[in-house]
């Protein structure tokens, strides 16, 4: 009987409330706009939407998310926890005392995440060109394809254009 009461005594006091009643993660349901999106958070890795990811509040203040699909601008998206401060000394006043509050906050169970479902409003990339078609000679098309002309340098792309017109006037086409 005696190990018995011992038992429970240990359990209440070196139990939390949150610990016990919410645990140490908190999901949290990604969605796009647009179908094949991804999402990739840093140390969980990258997951197709949408997607629930059960994040580990102990082990940051905030999550950044990047969102991105093919053609479309990539978004960031932040997650960050919060103290849920009242429930966490409510509920060690009455189970757990002090230790359960240290366990709360160490296990990250005292923290809350501040939204509990993201939704990616991805928009067309401007800066994408699918395919520009240079020339109308149906024996000569050039099909020329920049995925990502934000970050190809000017003289490169000026180069391309420059090359193909000196190579439409060395052949006598207009």
């Amino acid at each position: 009987m005696k190990k018995i009461t011992f038992l429970l005594f240990s359990l209440i006091i070196f139990s939390s409330c949150k610990t016990i009643t919410v645990g140490k993660t908190g999901d949290v349901l990604i969605q796009a706009n647009v179908s094949g999106a991804t999402a990739t958070i840093e140390g969980y890795g990258t997951f197709q939407l949408p997607a629930t990811i059960a994040l580990n509040k102990a082990e940051a203040n905030y999550w950044n998310i990047e969102v991105c699909k093919k053609g479309y601008d990539c978004q960031i998206l932040v997650v960050q926890r919060k103290s849920d401060w009242f429930g966490v000394l409510v509920g060690n006043a009455l189970f757990g005392g002090l230790p359960g509050l240290i366990i709360d906050y160490g296990t990250g169970a005292a923290y809350e995440l501040s939204t509990p479902t993201l939704l990616a409003a991805l928009s067309k990339s401007e800066i994408e060109i699918e395919a520009a078609l240079l020339e109308e000679n149906t024996e000569d098309y050039i099909i020329l394809t920049i995925f990502d002309i934000e970050h190809t340098p000017t003289w490169i792309a000026e180069g391309i254009i420059a090359e193909h017109q000196m190579t439409k006037s060395n052949r006598g086409i207009r």
